[in-house]
């Protein structure tokens, strides 16, 4: 890449010159690629709104959806890795972890060496060789020797002028092996564009996704657009075809004839059996298109009055949905008094619950006691019976005592009869003058008088 500042323009055509004054204009010069550019952040950690896309998946130790979608086709294992435009050293990782046997590193910024060293050491990656250096400068003074199997481009060829991309490309095909894969991850424009001879093309400026020109520090950055046709035309000029949008070889005799006719299912098939790097099935690249297809404004535009009529019903659901909510508000209010109420009754079933087993206590504390007096009752009853049956005894003697009490009175009053009769006899011959009368008559009556 042309670094406007560290290559003189004397000695140079003047067509040379010409380009070397217009990335001035444009801003395309070395010091624009800072640590602020890379990262998307301030020093202070805050977004500085542009920058290279991808920030939040360099920061989890991952790679960009678009480029991984690329990558994870080719086969790393054992393969001699070159890439132009390393970055901050995501696409490293990835073909290192992947099993690449060697891999070489060039950009032209300081400030990428650094951030892809700490963001390797960081995630335990052993260095790789990582050049500072221009990507032509680097191409041209590389060893004849030194041969590669995989060239990564990632995000690269947009920043480098059109006329040195094709010399590095030419140069390169000193140094692939026959069997070498080129990937190649470029924004899509609407119409191709060689910024610098050409100026921006207005097709290039409106409905666009990408900002770049639209920031100061960006500005101009961008200077070599393409187009899916123009980017593979480009390449079959430099001596390269390709088995899908970002995947390409070179063209050699072993390669074959390189037909336009053929589908990218069969030419990737192909590829695979002549030996190159490539895994799986073919599947369509994830392509980034920088601008918005006007075709597709019409949708768009109808997309957002569909929005808007369901903002319409959004809003009138949430109305609803704000209705239900109060209701339902006082429907939980009402509910809580309900739970109060119960939480009342709760506690009056408890009271009386307490009552009841306490009655229940009480009542069995009666019961009890009523038995125990059943029990005194049962033995005064046993006690009742006993005495009644010795009053019957005693009434049964009382009244034979009675009879017997009666005979012996009939008897003492006939004893009584006798004795007084005896009295008056003896009193008849008490004066008789016959002891032999009168001495038995006294001794009789002493007897009776005892008596």
């Amino acid at each position: 890449m042309l670094c406007c500042g560290a290559v003189q323009a004397s000695g140079l055509d003047a067509r040379l010159t010409s380009m070397l004054e217009r990335c001035r204009e444009m801003g395309i010069y070395q010091e624009k690629y800072t640590k602020v550019y890379f990262t998307g952040k301030n020093e202070d950690g805050s977004p500085a709104g542009y920058g290279v896309e991808g920030s939040s998946e360099f920061s989890s130790g991952g790679i960009r959806a678009a480029d991984e979608s690329i990558l994870s086709k080719i086969d790393f294992t054992g393969k001699r890795v070159l890439e132009f435009g390393f970055g901050r050293g995501e696409s490293i990782k990835y073909a290192i972890e992947r099993g690449a046997e060697s891999y070489e590193g060039v950009d032209f910024a300081p400030v990428a060496v650094e951030i892809a060293e700490e963001f390797l050491n960081k995630h335990n990656i052993p260095l790789p060789k990582l050049h500072c250096n221009d990507a032509l400068a680097f191409i041209e003074s590389c060893p004849k020797d030194t041969i590669y199997d995989i060239v990564l481009m990632l995000d690269f060829i947009e920043h480098v002028p059109r006329s040195e991309l094709g010399k590095t490309l030419m140069l390169l095909k000193l140094h692939l092996h026959q069997n070498a894969l080129i990937a190649i991850n470029t924004p899509v424009y609407r119409e191709d564009n060689d910024v610098l001879q050409e100026g921006l093309k207005t097709s290039n400026k409106l409905y666009m996704f990408d900002s770049t020109n639209d920031v100061q520090e960006t500005s101009g950055m961008h200077c070599n657009l393409y187009t899916v046709t123009s980017l593979q035309f480009f390449m079959y000029k430099c001596g390269y075809s390709n088995v899908s949008h970002a995947h390409f070889f070179e063209i050699t005799q072993l390669s074959g004839c390189v037909s336009f006719e053929v589908s990218y299912k069969d030419k990737w098939e192909n590829s695979k059996t002549r030996g190159l790097p490539l895994l799986g099935n073919f599947v369509e690249d994830e392509l980034e298109y920088a601008y918005i297809d006007i075709s597709l404004l019409h949708e768009q535009h109808m997309r957002v009055a569909e929005e808007k009529e369901k903002e319409k019903e959004i809003q009138k659901l949430g109305q609803e949905l704000i209705a239900l909510h109060d209701a339902l508000v006082a429907q939980q209010e009402y509910s809580r008094e309900l739970e109060g109420q119960l939480v009342t009754k709760d506690e009056e079933k408890a009271m009386t619950e307490k009552e009841l087993v306490a009655l229940h206590d009480s009542l069995v504390a009666q019961q009890v006691y009523s038995r125990e007096l059943e029990g005194q009752l049962a033995a005064k009853d046993e006690e009742r019976v006993t005495i009644g049956q010795a009053l019957i005894e005693l009434r049964d003697s009382l009244a034979a005592q009675q009879a017997y009490s009666k005979t012996l009175e009939v008897e003492a009053l006939k004893i009584n009869q006798t004795n007084t009769s005896l009295i008056e006899l003896i009193n008849k011959f008490e004066n008789s003058t016959s002891w032999r009368i009168t001495k038995p008559m006294r001794v009789m009556k002493s007897i009776l008088y005892e008596e």
